[in-house]
């Protein structure tokens, strides 16, 4: 794992022995940078090329293909769920659920996935719902904006049920990421990179074990590498039943 900004230890300031002050700082701070600003384009450097965040229809529909493969109904819950475009997709088959640190963006998805019962809230922070409520939990394209990956894949476990589907989506951490995607990783705040396993490492320690793992170019959903060469990963896991 690599930081592009100082640790959350650094930020703000000296934290406490558990670390929760660097961390509380570190949350308000990304509270701070998902606004309207962000998603039409003015803060990201992706949503710039395209015009502000859209639904893009090659993939999300990759996405929920690759969830429907796993799972067919239940509880769904995508965190980080922005304007609700892959929650949109499983309305009407699952019970869904969102949640995102923008109020913005909640504002949106409450248009597009009106079905869903949808919160504002930060991952950095335990998740507003019991202990094993889902049966699905997607993320795609959140863990590298925050730190302490152990932490949260440690809530999302809680919220799962025995057996319920994870699937995760991330930059990799790789030779490709580095020299193509540096700048941009800068401009889009991506403050925690993972590698290939460095990611399935950390999801077998909160409990899940992979079914699927591997590397894609975003703009090209369909190609996929079995290894760690793709600038991009997804990992499909399922919790441990015991």
């Amino acid at each position: 794992m690599y930081c592009l900004l100082p640790p959350i230890d650094y930020i703000g300031g000296s934290q406490d022995t558990e670390g929760t002050i660097g961390l509380a700082r570190h949350a308000r701070h990304y509270e701070s940078l998902y606004d309207e600003r962000y998603f039409n384009g003015n803060r990201s450097f992706f949503y710039r090329l395209t015009g502000g965040y859209r639904d893009l229809k090659t993939v999300f529909d990759g996405y929920a293909a690759d969830v429907r493969r796993y799972a067919s109904g239940g509880r769904l819950l995508d965190v980080g769920c922005a304007f609700g475009y892959l929650l949109q997709r499983f309305q009407g088959d699952f019970e869904t659920f969102g949640m995102d640190v923008s109020e913005h963006a909640i504002a949106q998805a409450r248009r597009t996935a009106p079905e869903s019962t949808l919160r504002v809230h930060n991952v950095l922070e335990p998740f507003p719902f019991d202990d094993a409520t889902f049966d699905v939990v997607t993320m795609t394209d959140l863990l590298e904006h925050v730190p302490d990956t152990p932490r949260i894949l440690a809530e999302v476990a809680r919220v799962s049920r025995p057996g319920a589907l994870l699937y995760v989506t991330t930059p990799t951490r790789n030779l490709v990421r580095r020299l193509v995607y540096w700048i941009p990783d800068l401009m889009e705040h991506h403050t925690n990179l993972l590698s290939f396993r460095q990611l399935g490492r950390y999801l077998d320690e909160a409990g899940f074990d992979t079914l699927e793992r591997f590397t894609f170019l975003n703009a090209v959903f369909s190609r996929r590498f079995q290894n760690g060469a793709g600038p991009e990963q997804t990992y499909v896991a399922r919790r441990r039943t015991s």
